[in-house]
């Protein structure tokens, strides 16, 4: 992750599908850098084989029917948002998982960015500390505080 930042190859993070992208300061303010096999990055190979096996775990004796998967990096710099949203896209549904595992080094709650998950009325926060995983269904509502 240090040298995709020092690189620079972090880009402004939007919302909806790739043709209709839409880069929306009000709605977000992180960064991403999206995971490929084809940076041929060993980093990025190494997960994407530890992806490949969890999946057909989870299809095997969950019969979730996982048949593509995408991952990004995300920074949140200070005062860097994403608001309420679900992650699925409008007119696309086929999105039903979503996993954070977060990176954060020596995270104190001062430094904010707790992940909200909604629950009707109910509201969980989660603090984002280093080696931290979370999955979620896409009937969740999320945002980050």
């Amino acid at each position: 992750m240090v040298f995709i930042y020092r690189d620079n190859q972090l880009k402004s993070a939007g919302t909806g599908e790739h043709t209709v992208l839409k880069i929306n300061n009000l709605s977000r303010g992180d960064k991403i850098h999206w995971l490929d096999r084809k940076n041929n990055n060993i980093h990025e190979n190494t997960f994407f084989y530890l992806m490949d096996d969890f999946v057909l775990y989870l299809n095997t004796n969950c019969y979730t029917g996982i048949k593509s998967y995408e991952f990004h990096y995300t920074l949140y710099e200070k005062g860097s948002f994403y608001i309420k949203h679900l992650d699925q896209f409008r007119h696309n549904d086929s999105r039903k998982y979503s996993m954070i595992f977060y990176l954060n080094l020596d995270w104190v709650a001062s430094d904010g960015g707790e992940l909200c998950i909604h629950f009707g009325n109910k509201k969980i926060n989660i603090s984002p500390n280093s080696g931290k995983t979370v999955s979620k269904a896409m009937n969740w509502n999320t945002k980050f505080c």
